[in-house]
């Protein structure tokens, strides 16, 4: 009973906070999906074609933000489904201890909500180790190897990682001890070789990306710490404290100490596990992160948090496995006990605030320039690529009052152009405001130059922006034409 109580709570949170706004990389998914020249735009994207065809076929039936998240909130359901079925086969208690940290985390449920073939790159990594268990378990069952080879053809028909989700089930597969005379390799082999057949036909002979102008930054010190922040940041994860700072700031800081407390027990506690018994989980783990260093040192900058999200599957699967084996009671009640508070504190957060936040805040950008918008309001957007987003969230806004801007623009014609727009503004018997909006990423970072240029262009008529705002990644300033000297 309680197996499915706690695969329905994380079933149930997958579907909060499915209109919350989409951000600029699922903006991307939704334009190509919507491609009249579909197959020449799957050629040309950096990853396998599955995610978009099933994508396409959804926004055929539905083009609204929810039903396009459904999809994605499928694969994420049968991705839990599949994590704790897989965790019985070790104890009912390792099921249930699995989907409540699967069914809770904030990465899990973000990544089970994306417009992007993440969800299917989890349950292809998911469905891959349910059946290598069982083919170690079960060696002479040929559905088991079939089972195998659908959630590797997931994999790699989902994202340019998916080889190296193979490479790790297959070291868990054999760490495992399997009956080497009961094997059937030839089964095996087909399981490992019809999925790595269609990957090389993808990635040499389907695929024309030749990715010239590839974005990911090289691996740094900076860097590591980045994304196991996006991953396991506790600030994010009990980010409920933020309501309680509303209240009382004393109790907020108490509140904070309790969490944190909660989860270093828990943390602490995974050593006096049973190594024996997770060693194939951890070995897997470590084996798919050591793929992505190594590619990103050798060959191509791959290491991000998305990309090592696959690892999270066998992650989850040994921190569930270690702590429900602990010898010494007191420290297995302690650690359980804080593990479930942990779950319980990510699955309320998500549920009352977490979940209900975008990535990137276009849609409630957009609305509050909907809402003081003027007949001559003007709104630049830099850089140029996400004025798409801005656009399909708050499609009212007059597209006649947008300027997008190229993130490395000419100077001289950019510059003559923005005057002209800034000249018939102030012209007009009651103008409206001017709005900048901006995407401070890495790219504008380290090649967007113009950003200060616009900045300057636009003070020297209005003085400083008189508001302000930034959601992460996104600023927003505001400029008042009254205030033209």
């Amino acid at each position: 009973m309680l197996f499915w109580v706690v695969f329905g709570l994380g079933a149930t949170l997958r579907f909060v906070g499915l209109d919350k706004g989409i951000w600029l990389d699922e903006y991307f998914s939704i334009v190509l999906a919507h491609k009249d020249q579909f197959i020449a735009a799957l050629r040309l994207d950096d990853h396998p074609p599955l995610y978009y065809i099933l994508l396409r076929a959804v926004l055929s039936i539905s083009d609204s933000e929810p039903a396009a998240r459904l999809l994605s909130v499928v694969f994420g359901i049968a991705t839990l489904l599949t994590l704790m079925l897989w965790m019985r086969r070790y104890s009912l208690a390792a099921s249930i201890l699995a989907g409540l940290i699967g069914g809770t985390a904030p990465v899990m449920l973000r990544f089970s909500q994306e417009l992007r073939s993440y969800p299917i790159l989890l349950l292809g990594t998911a469905l891959g180790f349910y059946f290598a268990e069982a083919i170690v378990t079960q060696p002479a069952r040929i559905s088991n190897y079939l089972g195998l080879a659908i959630g590797f053809l997931l994999a790699v028909m989902s994202h340019l990682v998916g080889p190296a989700v193979v490479v790790m089930t297959l070291v868990y597969l054999l760490a495992g001890k399997p009956d080497w005379r009961g094997l059937k390799w030839v089964w095996l082999s087909y399981a490992v070789l019809a999925p790595a057949l269609l990957f090389l036909f993808h990635y040499f002979i389907f695929s024309e990306r030749d990715f010239a102008n590839w974005w990911m930054p090289p691996l740094s010190l900076s860097l590591v710490v980045s994304v196991m922040r996006s991953l396991f940041d506790p600030d994010m994860y009990f980010s409920a404290v933020r309501f309680a700072g509303a209240v009382s700031s004393s109790g907020a800081l108490m509140l904070d100490l309790i969490f944190k407390a909660v989860l270093v027990i828990a943390v602490a506690s995974l050593p006096f596990g049973n190594w024996r018994k997770t060693m194939p989980l951890a070995a897997s783990t470590a084996t798919y992160v050591s793929i992505v260093v190594l590619i990103t040192l050798f060959g191509r900058h791959i290491f991000w948090s998305r990309t090592l999200l696959p690892s999270l599957i066998p992650l989850t699967g040994f921190v569930a496995v270690q702590l429900t084996n602990i010898r010494m009671p007191e420290i297995r009640y302690a650690a359980l006990a804080s593990t479930t508070a942990v779950c319980l504190i990510m699955g309320v957060t998500w549920a009352g605030y977490t979940g209900w936040q975008p990535v990137e805040a276009y849609k409630q950008i957009g609305q509050l320039i909907a809402k003081r918008w003027q007949p001559n309001s003007l709104l630049f957007i830099y850089p140029s690529y996400i004025a798409g987003p801005i656009r399909f969230t708050t499609p009212d806004l007059p597209q006649s009052g947008i300027v997008p801007l190229d993130y490395d623009f000419d100077p001289p014609s950019t510059e003559i152009e923005i005057e002209q727009r800034l000249s018939q503004a102030l012209a007009a018997s009651t103008p409206g405001e001017v709005f900048l909006l901006a995407r401070e990423d890495d790219v504008i970072k380290q090649e967007g130059t113009r950003y200060q240029d616009v900045q300057d262009q636009l003070g020297r008529h209005f003085g400083d922006a008189s508001e302000v705002d930034s959601e992460g990644m996104l600023s927003l300033r505001v400029y008042h034409p009254q205030r033209t000297p």
